[in-house]
């Protein structure tokens, strides 16, 4: 059944987080390389229940909620949901993975080398993550101070259960309170944001 998660906004996708080989021909169209799309990102620890219910048939529908509380306006942007790791299939989906990770202080990405989320640590020893029965993810929590990118004060995205989550709109409902209620409710193209969205 659905449930609710309080999550990062990492920014709106751009041109510039693709695959060189997609930032060429996205180029040639005449696509800036910080143009911004449509395509929410959001990052999550690779191990956490999320992701193994976004990956399962079926469920990769979401919506978001935001409130703007000085102008007192309430987005709801729903849409389907793509996951984005290291190790994707996908050469655009490893791409924005590697630069959405480069972006992140050292700090937050430590986050991503800590035990797995939920599981309870003892006392006497830190907690392992053992897979669930659906996810066959690699449990990897070494820590290594040099970037195989070449980023001396990052850690190897390689060593991280990292992964972003893109949000792919098909739905927006604006709602804006006040003296004077208004609600306005946004269909996107498939070419909404100056991007390809059925590309995911």
């Amino acid at each position: 059944r659905p449930t609710v998660r309080t999550i990062s906004f990492r920014g709106f996708l751009t041109v510039a987080q693709f695959s060189e080989e997609s930032r060429i021909a996205l180029e040639a169209k005449g696509h800036m390389l910080q143009q911004e799309s449509c395509l929410l990102t959001f990052i999550t620890d690779r191990r956490a229940a999320k992701v193994r219910h976004l990956q399962q048939p079926h469920t990769q529908f979401v919506e978001c909620c935001w409130w703007l509380d000085e102008a007192a306006v309430q987005f709801r942007i729903a849409g389907r949901v793509v996951v984005a790791t290291a190790d994707s299939d996908d050469a655009d989906l490893r791409a924005i993975c590697r630069c959405v990770w480069h972006r992140l202080k050292r700090e937050t990405q430590e986050t991503f080398t800590w035990p797995c989320p939920g599981v309870p640590v003892s006392e006497t020893s830190a907690a392992t993550c053992v897979p669930e029965p659906a996810d066959d993810v690699a449990q990897r929590q070494s820590i290594d101070c040099i970037d195989s990118e070449g980023d001396v004060d990052g850690i190897p995205l390689d060593t991280a259960s990292f992964a972003v989550l893109i949000l792919v709109p098909d739905r927006v409902d604006e709602l804006r309170l006040g003296g004077r209620q208004r609600r306005r409710i946004y269909y996107l193209p498939t070419e909404a944001g100056g991007l390809p969205v059925e590309r995911f």
